[in-house]
């Protein structure tokens, strides 16, 4: 049973729930698709975090990072990126070493660890 406490069947958490790839793609006369809690899709995740400028989102304005277009010096501290990452993705494990001073650096620097705990009862 989940957190929710919901019993989801095994065949449902086994199979993964594909999500569209970023960039939209078509491949092969279909849509890419990246699994459920795969790097990719973690990795995905991320990018949106350090992409989103904060209050761009109605729904969710805490969402994101601040834009560096309206900061003094035109970027986002890479603290402060790393904290809406951990914030907002909790399944990447992100670690900032010194000479983060962009979202590239910090992209690159991201290692995401992926921990898939099976909760079904059987």
């Amino acid at each position: 049973m989940g957190t929710s406490g919901i019993e989801v069947p095994t065949s449902l958490v086994d199979m993964g729930i594909p999500h569209l790839a970023v960039p939209f793609q078509i491949v092969n006369g279909s849509v890419a698709t990246v699994d459920q809690d795969s790097v990719d899709e973690i990795a995905q995740c991320v990018q949106a975090i350090v992409t989103t400028p904060l209050g761009s989102r109605v729904e969710m304005p805490a969402f994101g990072v601040p834009n560096p277009v309206l900061t003094q010096d035109g970027s986002v501290p890479a603290t402060t990126m790393l904290a809406a990452v951990r914030r907002w993705e909790p399944r990447a494990a992100a670690v900032i070493t010194d000479g983060v001073s962009s979202i590239a650096d910090l992209i690159r620097q991201i290692s995401v660890k992926v921990d898939r705990v099976n909760n079904v009862n059987q």
